[in-house]
């Protein structure tokens, strides 16, 4: 299981959870006057998920090594 379906799901998470992101990130970003004291919060949020949504390359390559860690220590 993990080393079949898991590496799919992170890709597609990857590929749509960047898109969405971006996309979220550009429309509050033009819209920062008209959404009022939310912005930091929402920002913040996107920027967050963007961190996370980049270790899911590694994670990808994990499982598709069989669980063998090859980026060091």
């Amino acid at each position: 299981f993990e080393h079949r379906i898991l590496p799919s799901l992170y890709i597609f998470v990857f590929i749509v959870g960047l898109i969405a992101n971006g996309w979220g990130l550009k429309s509050l970003l033009h819209n920062w006057k008209k959404l009022g004291n939310v912005n930091v919060f929402v920002l913040n949020l996107g920027l967050a998920d963007i961190l996370y949504l980049l270790t899911l390359p590694f994670l990808m390559v994990y499982y598709f090594k069989g669980s063998k860690w090859i980026f060091g220590e």
